[in-house]
């Protein structure tokens, strides 16, 4: 059997259960990936829209902007103005809430 784009999209069965194929990434790459995972973690947690850049980075879509983060650096910095600034924004919006 030849392994097709049509058949990457279908999950392959076997004995009954479905066999999901996904794709290899090199142990340096996700080596690097792990250096981000402070950030990612947060932009999961607020549901903010980014896609990870090959070999190292990550595009980030904020508030209808685009940042492109391709360094340990510039991350440490988005995540200090942006994420830290949001979490401040929820406490805030908790606690006036709370006194209401």
């Amino acid at each position: 059997m030849t392994y097709t784009k049509k058949m990457s999209d279908e999950p392959m069965k076997y004995k009954g259960r479905e066999i999901l194929t996904l794709k290899q990434i090199p142990r340096r790459v996700r080596d690097q990936r792990r250096q981000y995972q402070f950030l990612t973690a947060q932009l999961i947690k607020y549901s903010v829209t980014f896609r990870r850049q090959i070999p190292e980075g990550i595009l980030i879509c904020w508030q209808d902007k685009k940042f492109r983060i391709d360094s340990l650096d510039k991350a440490h910095e988005f995540f200090g103005h942006h994420c830290t600034a949001k979490e401040q924004k929820c406490r805030e919006e908790i606690e006036s809430k709370s006194q209401d």
